[in-house]
């Protein structure tokens, strides 16, 4: 059985109560000139399913109602006027994404599930923008090491209990977007108590699952963290003055990327929920 993979499952869950019914806000005011960049995280779920143990998986994306619904989150985003768009992929893949987009652009067709297509390049589209950006940064992860570690300090119990809750969240929240929209679904994953959860899952659960200052849990929440902080370089060498920068990312890096950008002097940060719970 393979443990870390599961990990990736901040990628993937939300912490949220569809039964609250939230009062749309007006975005902020901000002006397109600014002397920083201003920038915009919207944290998703892959549309597309993952390998993980236990991830959202949304039905039928194709459908008339599932179109609809990302063209509503399209229409929120919009109004944020962005200037370039980046997305879960690594730098190298620019000039790729740039072809396949342009190509979208000339004749549109269907486009992949995967979020990078249906929301990057269809808000790239709606923006009039030609390119999209890549920021994301892979590192290997020894999960075979991390199970031997587990197994070897009695430790399996308590880390199953930990990918447990995390699945139930995770079914829970597929039952709720089977019978819900995407984009209330979006607003919620992007709430501070979703990026609090996603968060805590790793430098709260994962980190204490022993009392060893030097455990192998403490290499893994570093390793995650060091993968946030390179996705944040890719990200901080696309930013320049004037712009308007939105980043699609998995939640999970969501809930690390917003505490180095919120109070940062590189940017101007503002909640991409001040633009998703505003319609026209």
């Amino acid at each position: 059985m393979r443990f870390f993979p599961i990990l990736l499952l901040l990628f993937v869950l939300v912490s949220c109560d569809f039964r609250e019914q939230r009062k749309a806000a007006p975005p902020i005011a901000i002006p397109i000139s600014t002397e920083v960049p201003v920038l915009a995280i919207l944290g998703t779920f892959h549309f597309a399913g993952s390998s993980d143990f236990s991830a959202i998986v949304m039905d039928s994306i194709y459908s008339k109602k599932r179109q609809r619904e990302i063209d509503e989150v399209i229409l929120r985003l919009k109004q944020f006027h962005p200037t370039k768009i980046v997305v879960e992929r690594e730098p190298s893949l620019n000039d790729s994404l740039t072809k396949m987009l342009n190509a979208y652009l000339e004749t549109p067709h269907q486009l992949p599930k995967n979020e990078l297509y249906q929301l990057g390049f269809k808000l790239a589209a709606a923006s009039g923008l030609d390119a999209v950006y890549g920021a994301d940064y892979q590192m290997e992860f020894d999960d075979v090491a991390f199970s031997k570690y587990l197994s070897d300090n009695q430790l399996l119990e308590k880390f199953e209990h930990i990918i447990k809750k995390a699945q139930n969240f995770t079914e829970r929240r597929i039952r709720l977007l089977k019978h819900s929209a995407l984009l209330p679904v979006l607003i919620d994953l992007n709430e501070s108590r979703s990026n609090a959860f996603n968060k805590g899952l790793y430098t709260d659960q994962i980190l204490n699952i022993s009392d060893n200052p030097e455990g192998l849990e403490v290499e893994i929440v570093t390793n995650w963290l060091k993968r946030n902080l390179h996705i944040k370089k890719n990200i901080d060498a696309l930013l320049t003055k004037h712009e308007r920068v939105i980043l699609i990312m998995g939640a999970g890096h969501k809930a690390i990327l917003e505490d180095f950008y919120k109070n940062s002097p590189l940017v101007k940060y503002i909640s991409i929920n001040d633009y998703l719970k505003h319609g026209d």
